[in-house]
């Protein structure tokens, strides 16, 4: 399509639509006014009422709303919870036993306890052989000084175990 301007002259049908285009906006304006002017009351009454009864239906509402919000954080909503957390355990895989390490572990800790008690009365029973025979045991009274030494025969001055 062309940009220019177009001179040439309308046929008369074109200018025919546009006068009733023209009168049919005209009455649509003065019949929508009209309307206004007859419906407006209604409207106000209407719109009066339709204001009165919302708020008639929020205080209504307001009263069982606070009593469900209060039954759902007391009671309800205690219940889901613990439901949900119940359902979570027992979604929830099991934990893997690992009985081998534990068996391992209680098999050191008392092989460990029975080493010690052996070596314990082996070195008990060591130190009872060797204590006999190296020992200096005066046979008398005399041998021995007022500090608890014996005297040896070589001279020096040894103190027994006690």
């Amino acid at each position: 399509m062309s940009l220019q301007l177009n001179i040439r002259r309308k046929p008369q049908a074109w200018t025919k639509y546009q006068q009733r285009l023209r009168r049919a906006q005209e009455a649509a304006q003065t019949g929508g006014t009209r309307a206004a002017e007859r419906i407006g009351p209604a409207a106000e009454r209407a719109r009066e009422a339709a204001a009165l009864r919302i708020s008639d239906a929020r205080a209504w509402t307001a009263p069982r709303l606070e009593r469900t919000a209060h039954y759902v954080e007391t009671e309800l909503g205690p219940r889901v919870g613990s439901l949900l957390h119940t359902t979570a355990h027992k979604v929830k895989p099991a934990k893997p036993r690992n009985n081998h390490r534990r068996l391992f572990a209680v098999v050191l800790l008392v092989f460990g306890g029975v080493a010690s008690t052996i070596g314990a009365l082996v070195r008990r029973r060591n130190a009872a052989s060797i204590g006999t025979e190296t020992r200096d045991v005066p046979a008398d009274a005399e041998a021995m000084s007022d500090n608890g030494q014996v005297r040896a025969t070589t001279g020096k001055s040894v103190r027994p175990d006690r």
